[in-house]
């Protein structure tokens, strides 16, 4: 039961962040947004 909740998470997490870079493509301070998003992780 355990396995089948995380891999429902690790899909839900990979939605949303598809969604985020969505969103993130569709403003039109991209650049900007993508700049802070790139730092953030590195």
């Amino acid at each position: 039961m355990t396995n089948l909740t995380d891999k429902q998470n690790e899909n839900l997490l990979s939605i949303v962040n598809n969604m985020n870079m969505e969103l993130l493509k569709d403003k039109p301070d991209n650049d900007t947004l993508n700049d802070l998003w790139t730092q953030s992780f590195n």
